[in-house]
């Protein structure tokens, strides 16, 4: 038995086997002596998920993410799977390797990898091995400044904001800027779900984002205005007409 994508689940652990677990010497047509290897591995899934808080955070926006692992035990191809969920939607599962050198990264600054992640939007990586370390940035590339932070499993995790050096469990990342987690998170430590979650909450809105926000408000109130003047002018008509 051999672990492919199709042996995936939705679950924190996952064991595989190698091929060449159970094989046998064999001379003269009679099994002279049987090795049974026990070499089964665990592996490990990690979510990566955004949500947003307050009431003019942009729910919709897609704010890219980059994903790092690191595994020093690794000392040839370990493969993996990935899949991207946007607004709901599946992406097709991708295949990636630790290379020999244990490293791999997914950079959504390079719009082809799909990963620009909007409220609720997720990455799921399946099959990691034991040792294996993550780490997540996110880039603010709109106009206006968030408040970040991000738990993994619940606990909360430091973040450096990229050119300030500011650390903490909530960081102020205004335009253009990146919040990086300070510790990268070893996926076979954790207990529950191996989920890592950024929350941006909105902090300072910029003058052009504030007013694409309420210019629909401004334009139904506006409109309101003008009606209720038109109707008082009517109505003050129609009140002087019937005393003549």
């Amino acid at each position: 038995m051999s672990y492919d994508n199709d042996a995936r689940a939705e679950t924190l652990k996952i064991t595989g086997f190698d091929t060449d677990s159970e094989n046998e010497n064999v001379t003269n047509n009679q099994v002279v002596k049987m090795h049974f290897h026990s070499d089964c591995y665990k592996t490990y899934n990690v979510e990566v998920r955004l949500d947003t808080a307050g009431a003019l955070a942009d729910t919709q926006h897609n704010f890219p993410f980059k994903v790092e692992l690191a595994n020093g035990a690794i000392k040839s191809l370990a493969d993996f799977w990935y899949q991207i969920t946007k607004d709901g939607v599946a992406l097709s599962a991708e295949s990636g390797n630790l290379s020999a050198t244990g490293a791999w990264k997914l950079d959504g600054a390079d719009a082809d990898t799909n990963l620009q992640l909007q409220k609720g939007d997720k990455i799921m990586i399946t099959g990691l091995p034991a040792g294996t370390y993550i780490k997540v940035t996110e880039t603010n590339d709109t106009a206006d400044t968030y408040a970040v932070s991000v738990s993994c499993d619940d606990t909360v995790q430091s973040l450096r904001v990229n050119d300030t050096d500011t650390t903490g469990s909530s960081v102020s990342v205004a335009s253009n800027q990146k919040a990086e987690m300070v510790n990268a998170v070893d996926v076979n430590t954790q207990t529950n779900n191996n989920r890592i979650v950024f929350t941006n909450t909105i902090r300072d809105v910029s003058i052009t984002g504030l007013l694409f926000d309420i210019a629909p408000f401004i334009f139904i109130t506006a409109a309101g205005v003008v009606l209720l003047v038109l109707f008082m002018r009517n109505k003050k008509y129609s009140d002087n007409k019937s005393k003549i």
